[in-house]
């Protein structure tokens, strides 16, 4: 297993730049405002979902859609999600993050990590319209 060390928050958030220097590994780290959260790691039933769903999906797909499993989507630079798949437009093979205009749909199983007691989608899960980062105006991401 690959050890991560994390530096202090640096000052104004952690940022797309910063994720792209970490060393790569299989933790899925994600940004809300700046704010780092590392994903627990998934249990064999979540994990055998994932993969038959997209199975599937790669089956059906036509040849301009492709399926990606656990890669990122950048909002904005202090803003990504990690869904469990997804359907994007892109001939562009083994890419580690997409824009949202290249996402068509994304699919995140749901577990106690992702939900809140309620039932309802964690603040972690779901990016928010009133996301400091995305503004609801930018749909892909700051260079």
């Amino acid at each position: 297993m690959t050890e991560v060390l994390l530096a202090a928050k640096p000052i104004g958030g952690w940022t797309t730049e910063d994720l792209d220097r970490m060393p790569v590994s299989n933790i899925r780290y994600e940004l809300t405002d700046g704010a780092l959260t590392v994903s627990p790691s998934t249990s064999n039933l979540h994990q055998s979902l994932v993969v038959r769903l997209a199975t599937r999906l790669e089956a059906l797909a036509p040849s301009d859609i492709a399926v990606a499993v656990a890669v990122e989507i950048r909002f904005a630079r202090q803003l990504t999600r990690i869904p469990d798949l997804m359907l994007v437009r892109s001939d562009e093979p083994g890419r580690h993050w997409f824009a949202p205009a290249e996402v068509i749909v994304a699919v995140e199983i749901e577990h106690r990590a992702t939900t809140s007691r309620t039932g309802r989608p964690s603040r972690r899960s779901t990016p928010s319209s009133t996301s400091r980062t995305t503004g609801g105006s930018n749909p892909t991401p700051s260079a």
